[in-house]
């Protein structure tokens, strides 16, 4: 942008009303900074200063262009400031997906100070179970409960997540886990088939060679869960958890044996935005 050069000593000049002084401001010589305004009319046609005896000024064509001038550097100012920012990550976009066994807990803790520190960036968060959003640029990082094998992805973080049997009420001393079978004959929820949660499930239960149990499909943390013996457990990945003293409406039960697969993941071989790198960097810190 050799341009903004001659534009900052044309405006440089109008300031001081003198070649002279605009050159020691701007650390060049008087003949040299004439010869550049001078090959600068020559381009524009005619002249932007009048040459005095005491100095310049403003020629009927410089007054029409030094408006122009002033805006442009304006602009290229802010601009500046602009990717300054987007460099710090101040600004910028952090799109993501989230898999549906991922309700609450740590993912949201994570983003909740994500937007803490960077308030002027653009958070946009959707519910996917496969990396189809992250593959079609929808989002920059997709949180998976079964991530999938695929060349055209990368994982960036992965943790194991201790399957929990969410149950109604708190009363009486919370066991430290439990075996699937303590569940037998108790409605199951579950988040949809193919999340990692029903995986696990799955899983566990042809382990333990378990008649096939009927699951229904619930979104998010189920608020109404039946108390009793017989009333409503619901299965979750630790991880997409609220803390237990914050659930007020279930207590939390480590089911034995039972684990799910969560990883990040990147679009493989192309760079990371600062703002999707930020948050990457407290997701595992809050998975830990």
């Amino acid at each position: 942008m050799r341009h903004l050069k001659i534009y900052r000593a044309i405006r440089a000049i109008h300031r001081s009303g003198s070649i002279r002084k605009a050159a020691a401001d701007l650390a060049l010589s008087p003949s040299a900074l004439n010869r550049a305004v001078q090959g600068f009319e020559a381009e524009l046609g005619g002249p932007v200063f009048e040459r005095l005896p005491a100095g310049v000024r403003l020629s009927r064509l410089g007054e029409l262009l030094m408006p122009l001038i002033d805006a442009h550097l304006s602009q290229v100012d802010e601009f500046r400031v602009l990717v300054t920012e987007m460099q710090d990550g101040a600004i910028g976009e952090l799109r993501l997906s989230l898999a549906s066994d991922l309700p609450a807990g740590r993912c949201q803790a994570a983003l909740a100070e994500f937007r803490a520190r960077h308030p002027r960036v653009e958070v946009t968060a959707i519910t996917s179970d496969t990396a189809g959003p992250l593959l079609s640029r929808q989002v920059d990082l997709a949180i998976l409960s079964h991530p999938e094998t695929d060349d055209r992805v990368e994982v960036a973080v992965s943790r194991r997540s201790p399957l929990v049997a969410r149950v109604a009420g708190r009363a009486g001393p919370v066991p430290d886990a439990a075996r699937l079978t303590d569940f037998i004959g108790r409605p199951w929820l579950a988040p949809p088939p193919g999340t990692g949660t029903r995986i696990a499930l799955a899983h566990l239960s042809r382990r333990l060679r378990l008649d096939a149990q009927r699951v229904t499909s619930v979104p998010g943390l189920w608020p109404v869960l039946t108390p009793g013996p017989e009333g409503d457990v619901q299965f979750l990945p630790a991880h997409g958890l609220p803390d237990p003293s914050a659930d007020r409406a279930a207590t939390h039960v480590p089911v034995i044996g039972g684990e799910v697969q969560l990883a990040a993941l990147v679009r493989a071989g192309e760079p990371l935005a600062i703002a999707p790198r930020r948050y990457l960097a407290l997701l595992e810190r809050y998975w830990d």
